[in-house]
């Protein structure tokens, strides 16, 4: 085994020196750079961003009419105005919400009315498991909402063998509320089918 001294004309190899040198700054970055990332993380925030029924997306707070030029109660009801199911796509915005965060959200229906799902529109649990990530998701596509890296959905259908014409009129609306390192954060928004 070879012996390092300090002894004058005798020091560190090289080869030794560099590799020291670079675990010196390696751990000397790390931790700024982590400490960067920390300071630049944007703060967690939920926002409902709107609604698709039957393919027909809506910002939040719209209100579909018969004869507005969207031509929203078309694409909805089909030529009939009884389309063959009913299905509504909530889209929401989330940022740096954890997996594991609680949430807890009521997503309202026409239906809800006659109470044809019964608790099929609450939701309290984990945020992965009561909102879905949009992001290349076919389903979530299909419905025309937004389908960004930070955008979720859930969705609800009219229980089949309904009729879907009795349905279709009325408020759809999603609340929704997260808790994140001991705040609450909250958001809703509904779309309204006045056919």
């Amino acid at each position: 085994m070879r012996r390092f001294t300090t002894r004058p004309g005798r020091g560190i190899p090289a080869g030794l020196a560099l590799r020291l040198a670079a675990i010196a700054v390696v751990v000397l970055l790390v931790p700024s750079s982590a400490l960067a990332r920390a300071r630049h993380a944007p703060k967690p925030s939920i926002k409902v961003r709107g609604l698709s029924i039957n393919r027909f997306y809506a910002s939040q707070g719209t209100t579909v009419r018969a004869g507005d030029s969207s031509n929203g109660c078309y694409i909805i009801g089909g030529a009939s105005g009884e389309p063959s199911e009913l299905k509504v796509y909530a889209y929401v915005q989330a940022t740096s919400i954890p997996a594991s965060a609680r949430l807890s959200y009521t997503f309202t229906t026409p239906w809800d009315r006659d109470n044809l799902d019964p608790g099929a529109s609450l939701f309290s649990g984990p945020f992965s498991h009561g909102l879905f990530k949009a992001y290349h998701k076919q389903q979530a596509e299909l419905f025309n909402g937004p389908t960004g890296k930070q955008d979720y959905f859930t969705y609800r259908m009219l229980p089949s063998g309904t009729p879907t014409s009795q349905y279709i009129n009325g408020k759809y609306l999603l609340s929704v509320s997260v808790k994140v390192g001991g705040r609450t954060l909250s958001s809703r928004g509904g779309v309204t089918v006045a056919c």
